[in-house]
């Protein structure tokens, strides 16, 4: 599978895994908003890399140069976008928090990988 396709799968998995934890531990759990969320995000990266190891990668095919920094800046800064809105809007639903979250932090990760491909492109 190439890295593109397999690459937005493995997001969509760590997404949907993230916001269905995230909905189970807040109604469970009484940790607070933060909290659930840290759990629910390595519970999205764990059910990711899983599903990531499952799929087919050919031989000749290598994860590209900066994609791991990108990604691990992305996921910061989407746990950082969700703690701002909890914090200042906390009458808003967590869940919308969680979609701005990603939301603001997919934007970050693809003009990331559009800087890194056309970097890459120009060597």
């Amino acid at each position: 599978m190439a890295n593109g396709p397999r690459l937005l799968l493995l997001l969509a998995v760590l997404v949907l895994a993230d916001a269905a934890i995230l909905e189970i531990l807040l109604s469970t759990a009484q940790a607070g908003a933060a909290v659930d969320r840290l759990v629910s995000m390595a519970g999205g990266m764990a059910a990711a890399w899983l599903w990531g190891k499952s799929l087919p990668v050919p031989p000749e095919q290598r994860t590209p140069a900066g994609t791991w920094p990108l990604a691990i800046v992305a996921l910061c800064l989407s746990y950082g976008i969700f703690t701002a809105f909890t914090a200042y809007a906390p009458h808003i639903q967590p869940l919308a928090h969680l979609a701005l979250s990603w939301f603001g932090a997919g934007l970050f990760g693809a003009f990331g990988w559009w800087r890194l491909k056309s970097w890459r492109d120009d060597r």
